[in-house]
């Protein structure tokens, strides 16, 4: 079922650094809002390199709720090669939502497909790149993009959202309780679904997620996309996909990531093990030599598959 939201939960103050701590030294940075169906706004920031590249734009979109603080070590790497468009999709806390709004995969999937026509990108002139929940809505609004991109990078991307019925029963109680429920909810990921052993960079996003969020646009979205569960069709074909898991990350789920990938014909799997390596340099580096490959024509494997 289709939440909505009733545009009256509070404004945080960010306490984000300056934009330029997100990037390759010497690049432009440019912040604008852009308008979406009923009449909401989503940040895009726009960094393009000092020096020319060959490369196409990427828009980065990053997972459920999450900050840029996330991406700092990716997208000081990106910017170096790159022009990128990162985009804040509706349920981060930089959208402005004027009245009612739906937070279901299917509307995070119709922002994606607006925003790729309100930029102006070209037909295969550009790659599209998400994480979690965004990778999720890439795959739903491929199929309805106004231009193909070149390629598509899906980072642990989700076949399902299996909350517990804990959660969702107080998410709808999240303006009122949220803030003195946030330390419970970082105890439970440190203790029950994160390996603080092998992958702790997993704790770390969380609770930058935690502290950052909206409580009225995160619990709409956790119970909106509750239900989800990824149907791809028989005839379904991807631009040139490579889809990225995480082994050793506990919290989101390894097999959907294998899964996905498995179900389109041509598409690569990689495992980068840790989210240490899925938010730093290692996946810009994945992401290049994957499009050398495809550009080449080569057999990819070097990529794991699953």
């Amino acid at each position: 079922m289709n939440r909505s939201l009733q545009h009256s939960y509070p404004r945080f103050p960010s306490a984000m650094p300056p934009l330029n701590n997100y990037c390759h030294p010497g690049t432009e940075v440019q912040v604008r809002h852009i308008p979406v169906s009923s009449g909401i706004r989503l940040r895009v920031v726009h960094f393009t390199p000092l020096l020319k590249t060959n490369f196409p734009p990427v828009l980065f979109i990053p997972g459920l709720a999450s900050v840029m603080d996330n991406f700092r070590k990716t997208l000081k790497e990106m910017t170096g090669f790159f022009p990128v468009y990162y985009l804040e999709t509706r349920e981060k806390s930089s959208s402005r939502i004027p009245g009612k709004a739906g937070f279901s995969v299917n509307d995070l999937a119709n922002d994606v497909c607006e925003s790729v026509g309100l930029l102006g990108f070209k037909p295969r002139g550009y790659i599209l790149m998400g994480y979690s929940l965004s990778a999720t809505a890439i795959l739903e609004s491929i199929h309805r993009l106004p231009v193909s991109p070149a390629a598509a990078i899906l980072a642990e991307p989700n076949a399902s959202f299996p909350f517990p019925g804990w959660l969702l029963f107080l998410a709808r109680f999240a303006r009122l309780i949220y803030r003195p429920l946030k330390p419970f909810l970082k105890w439970y990921l440190r203790n029950f679904r994160i390996d603080m052993k092998n992958d702790p960079e997993m704790y770390d996003l969380n609770c930058r997620i935690l502290d950052a969020a909206d409580p009225g646009k995160l619990a709409a979205t956790v119970r909106a996309i509750a239900s989800y569960h990824f149907k791809p069709a028989k005839t379904d074909q991807l631009p040139p996909t490579l889809v990225i898991g995480a082994s050793k990350d506990t919290f989101h789920s390894f097999d959907d990531s294998r899964r996905i990938a498995s179900s389109f014909p041509g598409s690569r799997y990689l495992d980068l093990q840790t989210n240490e390596k899925t938010h730093g340099p290692d996946i810009v580096h994945s992401l290049t030599g994957f499009l050398q490959n495809a550009k080449q024509g080569e057999s990819a494997s070097v990529y794991n598959r699953g």
